[in-house]
């Protein structure tokens, strides 16, 4: 039925006075915002705090694992070969390269073997142990072999250079005669104190102004755990002595390079015409054809040789030195001091 005036009041009466207030919909959105903010930055305060703290417990780690931590692209057949390197190096450096050793029989590395070669050689030979895993090839080599001029002939010069075998690729035995060795830059004087200064200061040609023998690279290679004391004693010798090496000046470094070239010249030609084979970067491999080992002469230098040590002479110069040359004139007699000459060869 119809509602009428009276129905109409009786039920706005029953109507609350105090309604509900109307949702405040933005407020909301602002406090939800502001709950969530405070939520990250929690986090992310959490999450530096714990970077923070990892940071001691990283650097420990890294500085207590570095040795163990392998440089980009090394295998572990390529560690196993700085292992046996370095245990011919400290076998080396021991005075074992005749055999017998100031520290006894430990080569410094465990696991590996060295054995010493018999004269006229001076080297040493590393192979892991029986029941080790190898390396890239079976034995590294480490000494120096002697080039005496063909029926002990006098020739200018001393009739007698030194060939080095710092690790040679590929050979694994110290051949009396080293058809392997390769000649480098004599030692320079102030540092032939040690026994072992003949191979761990030998310069290449291309670089006489610092060793030829990388042993800190490949010390830094080998596991904590398989360095013996005397290994570690050994390393700390070289690093002393290695810091007192003074390489001299450009003009001093281009006399050695001078002297070592024209002394393996002399008497590698006593055996005949050596061969000559283009290599990267303007150098030349010089091998000779019998026993004489090979000789790299690196650009900016220039020999002149035709299976005659009379006619033999070297020029060039080192880092901006002044243009030198070797040859018979270098030597006042047979076995006298060597002479660098001004200029180029006549």
């Amino acid at each position: 039925m119809p509602m009428t005036e009276d129905d109409l009041r009786t039920a706005l009466r029953a109507i609350p006075s105090d309604l509900p207030a109307t949702p405040d919909r933005m407020g909301g959105i602002e406090h939800r915002v502001r709950r969530h903010r405070r939520r990250v930055v929690a986090s992310v305060a959490a999450g530096v705090a714990v970077v923070l703290l990892a940071v001691p417990v990283a650097l420990l780690v890294s500085q207590r694992s570095q040795r163990d931590a392998l440089p980009v692209g090394t295998s572990e057949r390529q560690v196993r070969d700085a292992m046996m390197q370095y245990a011919a190096f400290s076998a080396y450096w021991q005075g074992r390269a005749f055999g017998g050793a100031a520290y006894g029989r430990d080569p410094g590395v465990t696991g590996v073997v060295v054995t010493a070669s018999p004269p006229p050689t001076a080297c040493t030979i590393a192979s892991m142990a029986p029941g080790e895993p190898g390396g890239t090839q079976s034995a590294w080599v480490l000494g120096t072999g002697s080039v005496i001029a063909k029926d002990g002939q006098v020739v200018a010069g001393n009739g007698l250079t030194v060939t080095r075998f710092l690790w040679p690729v590929g050979v694994t035995s110290c051949d009396p005669r080293p058809s392997s060795g390769q000649a480098m830059a004599a030692v320079p004087a102030a540092a032939a104190g040690p026994v072992a200064s003949d191979v761990a200061g030998a310069q290449t040609f291309a670089d006489p102004s610092r060793p030829a023998l990388d042993v800190e690279a490949v010390y830094r290679r080998i596991p904590d755990d398989r360095l013996t004391q005397i290994g570690r004693d050994v390393f700390a010798s070289y690093e002393k002595w290695r810091a007192g090496i003074d390489f001299g000046t450009p003009a001093e470094q281009n006399q050695r390079v001078l002297q070592g070239l024209y002394d393996w010249l002399t008497a590698a030609t006593t055996y005949g015409e050596p061969s000559a084979t283009g290599l990267p970067g303007g150098q030349v491999l010089l091998t000779s054809t019998e026993w004489a080992g090979t000789a790299v002469v690196p650009d900016g230098y220039h020999v002149q040789h035709r299976s005659d040590p009379a006619k033999v002479c070297v020029d060039g110069s080192v880092d901006g030195s002044p243009v030198q040359h070797a040859s018979s004139a270098s030597y006042s007699d047979p076995g006298s001091a060597f002479t660098a000459l001004d200029g180029p060869c006549p």
